[in-house]
């Protein structure tokens, strides 16, 4: 099975509404989609994955709703591929 997580920031990546998602429409998205329950874990795996999201910064909250942000991915890639694994890991 697919981490939670991944599904989260994939429909985050690939359905970009003008306003984003809301945590809730996240929940109903997934739990179609994939046909997982919308119970408590899945609840519990979208809040914990949309909070690292933001901690990482790869996700933007406004309003309760949530979006991917695309530039701080490709910083991040970037970044990263210039350096040396000594240098990331130091």
């Amino acid at each position: 099975m697919v981490r939670r997580s991944v599904l989260v920031y994939d429909l985050l990546r690939t359905e970009q509404p003008p306003d984003g998602f809301s945590q809730k429409e996240i929940l109903t998205h997934i739990s179609e989609k994939y046909d997982i329950a919308a119970g408590k874990s899945l609840q519990r795996d979208i809040a914990v994955a949309l909070r690292r999201g933001l901690d990482f910064g790869i996700l933007a909250k406004k309003r309760n709703k949530f979006r991917y942000l695309f530039h701080a991915t490709a910083l991040l890639a970037n970044n990263l591929g210039e350096k040396s694994t000594s240098e990331i890991f130091t």
